[in-house]
């Protein structure tokens, strides 16, 4: 699978490392990667498709639901959107869309824990989605009323515009 990527990576440092869930929940998280490691682990395989028009078919994922994680943080009923960070980069998903089963963080490709390079510690994936929602490393969940554009966006508009 092609390796696309950002600048501005966070570095993985397991021993510190925290995914933060914050914004409209009752219970603000900050789960370290072992924690994350012993939540109830699913199995996805699914294309992965990229606006540049290239597909690689059935690739293997597992990792935890972001429902777990989501409902681990306890959203208040203003909660509409997950906004999954990584440093500078971003996707918003409505919750709806963030809480399928199909929805997961990855922490595992292909039977074997995910490489920095493919996101490690956690990437963010689920069905049909274009690779630029796929954001690596994310870090930080915010779960918020109103939606927020994404950077994935901005980066595939602007590709598509220049193929046009």
């Amino acid at each position: 699978m092609p390796i696309f990527s950002v600048k501005d990576a966070p570095h993985f440092d397991h021993e510190h490392w925290r995914l933060i869930v914050h914004g409209l929940v009752k219970k603000p998280l900050r789960l370290s990667y072992d924690e994350i490691l012993k939540l109830p682990k699913v199995h996805l395989t699914d294309d992965f498709t990229c606006v540049d028009g290239w597909k690689v078919k059935d690739v293997e994922w597992a990792g935890v639901r972001i429902k777990t994680i989501i409902d681990l943080a306890e959203p208040t009923p203003s909660a509409r959107y997950a906004v999954f960070k990584a440093g500078g980069f971003t996707t918003t998903l409505a919750l709806t869309e963030a809480n399928r089963d199909k929805a997961i963080l990855a922490h595992e490709h292909t039977g074997q824990p995910l490489t920095f390079e493919h996101g490690a510690p956690l990437r963010l994936i689920f069905p049909s989605q274009d690779c630029f929602y796929s954001v690596k490393w994310v870090n930080v969940i915010e779960l918020r009323a109103k939606y927020l554009k994404g950077t994935g966006e901005n980066i595939a508009i602007t590709r598509t515009k220049l193929k046009t």
